[in-house]
């Protein structure tokens, strides 16, 4: 046996002892079976396999319906980092509850007005037999146990705070309790509010992406990395290509949040496998000048920071950045060939719309790399953002006027339309013959289920017109 295996072996019993030796709650179970560690709650299982050059595997999911909850490898290089990973791993695991109970949190100045009615909504809760609990605090407080509650709902004489709360909280779920009900504690529409905002359109799974055979073929493999959001997790979605553009490997990292060392450690697993891939393609939504990635609220790490010295310089092999609706709108184009002009909305559960457009086989990316970045512009809605996304139908206000501000700029011949919230392009058509009057004005109008099967393909293509050129 060589010193380097000793070494491994070494090193992975380290973690593995480590591991074993851990107790974080009496709840959740650690054990080792078969050359692997099991985690156990009575609501969730992980596993942690141990594989040759130091390749360690974490996984999670919800024994309740069978959900991925935490998924990644990385390489084993130094304790402090697998410990990490660990306790993000045992985290998720001890989250997963059984027949979950929605937490929700009323706040109003002191807290005493939400506080009865607080109480009026768990009884009405308890009565229906529904899974939900209230509770109420001061808004100061608010701030410190707002990350517990799925969602956050002020009283309408603090109304004026909720621009605060998501600028400090810019993940949460909050709203204000309008005034009609909050003036007569009205129990029952109160809770179907509530329910509004809990119950949330299915988003589509990340599946393994496709082979394609006519693309132009390269000689060494090529790495497709994604960052992909949604509204609980981040996902960083990976492929590698062969010469001949078929998948040869592909992978799934799915986290709570995501940091810059959970994408080095994907591109790490990927370069121990494939040494010899000769071009690396990363998509982020965001916007990217000059090799610099301006905005990353959804990656700790990213914001703000030279791309090029954090991957180029790291690894010493081209990159290639891209947006992520940019990417989407090349692949889309290149298989509808029908069109000499689209543009593409990506329009997630909760965040700002990613939208990338391609007019005569050119991406228009503009001199600042701000083509797309329609949250820029002063669009006027009937609500805050924030506010209209989570409302039944707000989606339809806010993805009409994004076509209408790319009708009125581009003027595409289609738009492709990437989001659950809008399950038929039609309603959009209805509102854009409000505006227009006249259906010759306007664009076709395509719906996509899968943001990921564009956009794995216009990342390939991306990095092979690079090593084209």
């Amino acid at each position: 046996m060589e010193m380097g295996d000793i070494m491994e072996q070494v090193t992975q019993e380290m973690f593995k002892q480590w591991v074993l030796k851990q107790q974080l709650d009496p709840l959740l179970e650690i054990k080792e079976e078969d050359n692997a560690i099991l985690l156990e709650t009575e609501c969730a299982k992980g596993k942690i396999r141990f594989y040759e050059m130091n390749i360690v595997e974490l996984s999670a999911e919800s024994k309740i319906d069978g959900e991925s909850v935490f998924y990644l490898h990385f390489q084993l290089n130094t304790m402090e980092h697998a410990q990490e990973l660990f306790h993000e791993l045992c985290d998720c695991i001890i989250k997963v509850k059984k027949e979950e109970i929605h937490k929700i949190l009323l706040s109003c100045t002191a807290g005493f007005t939400t506080a009865f009615f607080a109480e009026k909504l768990n009884e009405a809760f308890e009565l229906l037999g529904l899974k939900y609990h209230v509770e109420a605090v001061f808004y100061e407080e608010l701030f410190n146990v707002a990350e517990e509650y799925e969602l956050i709902c002020i009283a309408p004489q603090i109304g004026y705070k909720l621009n605060e709360i998501h600028q400090r909280l810019p993940h949460a779920n909050a709203i204000k309790i309008p005034s009609n009900i909050f003036a007569k504690y009205d129990a029952g529409e109160m809770i179907k509010l509530i329910q509004t905002y809990i119950e949330k359109p299915v988003e589509a799974k990340i599946e393994r992406p496709n082979a394609y055979r006519d693309l132009e073929h390269h000689d060494q493999p090529i790495l497709c990395l994604n960052i992909i959001r949604n509204s609980r997790r981040t996902h960083i979605a990976y492929a590698i290509y062969d010469a001949n553009n078929f998948v040869v490997q592909y992978d799934n990292v799915v986290k709570p949040k995501v940091y810059l060392s959970d994408i080095y450690d994907a591109i790490d697993i990927c370069l121990v496998n494939y040494p010899d891939i000769c071009c690396i393609g990363l998509s982020l939504p965001g916007i990217i000048h000059k090799d610099r990635f301006i905005s990353a609220n959804y990656v700790n790490g990213l914001n703000n920071h030279n791309l090029d010295e954090l991957f180029t310089q790291k690894y010493h092999k081209p990159f290639i950045f891209s947006n992520d609706a940019n990417a989407a709108a090349v692949g889309f184009y290149s298989t509808n060939t029908e069109y000499e002009s689209i543009s593409f909305i990506y329009q997630p559960l909760y965040y700002r719309a990613g939208i990338g457009s391609v007019v005569n086989g050119k991406l228009l990316t503009g001199a600042h790399n701000l083509s797309g970045e329609l949250k820029l512009l002063p669009i006027e809605l009937s609500k805050p953002f924030i506010e209209l996304i989570k409302e039944p139908g707000g989606a339809i206000e806010i993805v009409t006027k994004q076509v209408i501000a790319l009708m009125t700029t581009i003027d595409p011949e289609a738009i492709v339309i990437c989001s659950s919230l809008i399950p038929d392009v039609n309603v959009i058509k209805d509102e854009l013959l409000r505006y227009f009057g006249h259906e010759e004005y306007l664009p076709d109008l395509i719906r996509q289920e899968r943001f990921h099967a564009s956009l794995f393909l216009g990342q390939l293509i991306l990095c092979i017109e690079s090593i084209q050129k």
